[in-house]
């Protein structure tokens, strides 16, 4: 099982996925005469979201009507706290648990009740989001950008997101059905750990098990090409949504619909997070994706981040030290 993540670049590390795109990085840098270059892109965003942001910071920025509702939960935070804020805001289990600072589904949980609320208490010390859960099955990944100036927007990638599940067949225990695809293989240690003994249940004939409902490719779930959805229209749909945001301009929208025709029509649409510059075009970890064709995505989307840098370096934006990019790197890259 290990050669298949030599051989299908959707399961390389980003340091080697991005190491071709390392000579255009240089050239643009070097036109930009700014190794930091894409952190301005998003004043709003502590280094423009390529690492380290924090999630409540970006939700504060966002319209409210856009985002299921939710709150911060500070650092030591005890038992008793949340749930007055629970009842505050009239939270129902299951809800979902993220740290306010973290990405690629590090410490997100579904949280399905008050004793799983309070064994995860006591192993965390960071400071974290409780948002209230949305139970549509369509979630997306879609990048979006705006030119400062008002002169360009646009949509470059969407991912539609496939959530690791087997389908019963009334002999095979979901570990087994597990085995049957590459993709959940590497993720039988954590469904271990996840389940327990009933790793080993069997599913009725037709009986759909959701083992994962954090929809990250890196537990599990499958990133499928949605880009034949991307329209003016659709454009239009981000365009109103982030109309009053400022500072602002190249980001990624994990949002849960309804369904695709709600999305077309910018209805039961929800932001479950907005991230940054250091986002990647989601739908190029498509399996049929061909290399060279990810290539030309990831290029396409640093050329935009180039463009609209230059923009906002004319309009008085300042670089940050590189040595906070340095630092925030070494923790995004490895």
């Amino acid at each position: 099982m290990w050669y298949i993540k030599w051989t299908q670049f959707e399961y390389w590390p980003t340091w080697l996925l991005y190491l071709p795109s390392a000579f255009y990085y240089f050239y643009l840098a070097i036109k930009s005469r700014a190794l930091a270059y894409f952190t301005i892109v998003n004043p709003k965003i502590y280094l423009g979201g390529f690492h380290g942001e924090s999630k409540a910071e970006i939700f504060d920025a966002l319209p409210v009507s856009s985002i299921p509702k939710w709150f911060k939960v500070p650092v030591g935070a005890e038992f008793f706290e949340i749930q007055k804020e629970l009842d505050k805001h009239n939270f129902q289990y299951p809800f979902i648990y993220k740290p306010d600072v973290g990405s690629r589904g590090r410490g997100v949980y579904k949280i399905v009740d008050a004793k799983m609320l309070q064994d995860l208490l006591n192993v965390q010390n960071d400071a974290y989001i409780i948002q209230a859960y949305v139970p549509y099955e369509t979630e997306l990944a879609i990048l979006y950008y705006k030119y400062p100036d008002q002169s360009k927007s646009g949509i470059t990638s969407i991912a539609i997101k496939e959530f690791m599940q087997v389908l019963g067949n009334g002999q095979q225990s979901i570990l087994e059905l597990m085995n049957n695809e590459d993709r959940y293989r590497f993720q039988i240690e954590s469904m271990k750990l996840k389940l327990g003994e009933a790793i080993h249940n069997v599913p009725k004939l037709g009986e759909r098990i959701l083992l994962e409902p954090i929809g990250n490719h890196c537990r599990g779930t499958k990133f499928l090409n949605g880009n034949d959805l991307i329209n003016p229209e659709l454009v239009k749909v981000f365009d109103n949504i982030m109309k009053d945001v400022e500072g602002i301009y190249y980001c990624r929208f994990d949002i849960r619909v309804k369904d695709l025709e709600s999305l077309r029509k910018g209805q039961d649409l929800f932001i479950l997070e907005l991230n940054g510059v250091g986002s990647d075009p989601a739908h190029i970890y498509d399996p049929r994706m061909k290399w060279y064709q990810a290539m030309k995505a990831i290029h396409q989307n640093m050329k935009i981040v180039y463009d609209i840098s230059r923009l906002l370096y004319k309009l008085g934006a300042q670089y940050p030290p590189f040595s906070a990019v340095y630092k925030e790197g070494k923790k995004h890259i490895f």
